[in-house]
């Protein structure tokens, strides 16, 4: 970006073998801002101005005006690959969490739940919210009592599937859609779908909170889910 020259004071007399290097620097054209060079009050003004604009994608370059020049912002390849492969490596940690959630919530001829596997996906203060109307905010561990004394009591066998989700993110959190396919008794097929809030931190993605409503006649799976 080239915003102003930046001339050169003129240099005080030199004598013996520094007045011929004067005499060649004399000869040389004047210095002029390399592409990376802007005064600052012009930086933090257009600062100001790309603070109220709406960020471009990343792939593709930004023209943005500074004083009376024109400023080209296109990401380094290398930084736009650092970002995309960051990106990348979150949505399959994400979708690789909510994949595999209900692996520990099954039950059978010979299978146990296996509720500390349940648990690892969660935040320890996760609040769920069942189907069920008027709704109930249960903890993970009011949850997991409740599939104990009255889901197992109930059913013989049980487990759940997840199927297509919808990923949305935005730095350090995220929300999803995700299909469920739920079996009991090895017999009566039924489908949820479940809205997850989830959360980064130290390096890891964890359920903040889990809803969930049944699909019906009344609630059809969306296009995108299927």
């Amino acid at each position: 970006m080239v915003v102003a020259p930046i001339r050169t004071p003129p240099s005080p007399p030199h004598t013996g073998l520094d007045r011929r290097h004067h005499a060649r620097a004399a000869d040389r054209p004047p210095l002029v801002a390399t592409p990376h060079v802007v005064l600052v009050a012009e930086f933090m003004q257009a600062m100001e101005r790309a603070l109220e604009r709406r960020p471009t994608r990343l792939n593709q370059p930004d023209t943005r005006s500074i004083g009376e020049g024109r400023v080209l912002y296109s990401p380094d390849a290398k930084m736009r690959s650092a970002w995309e492969d960051n990106d990348m490596d979150d949505e399959e940690e994400i979708r690789s969490l909510i994949s595999d959630h209900f692996e520990g919530m099954r039950w059978g001829s010979g299978i146990e739940p296996d509720w500390d596997r349940f648990r690892q996906d969660f935040l320890p203060e996760a609040v769920l919210f069942g189907a069920a109307r008027p709704v109930t905010a249960r903890s993970l561990n009011e949850f997991i009592e409740r599939m104990e004394t009255v889901a197992r009591s109930n059913l013989r066998s049980f487990e759940e599937h997840t199927g297509g989700m919808k990923i949305l993110r935005f730095g350090n959190v995220a929300v999803v859609l995700a299909i469920s396919e739920l079996l009991e008794n090895g017999a009566d097929v039924s489908h949820d779908i479940s809205a997850y809030l989830l959360v980064k931190s130290d390096g890891h993605w964890s359920i903040a909170a889990h809803a969930w409503d049944q699909v019906g006649e009344d609630n059809q799976v969306p296009l995108d889910l299927r």
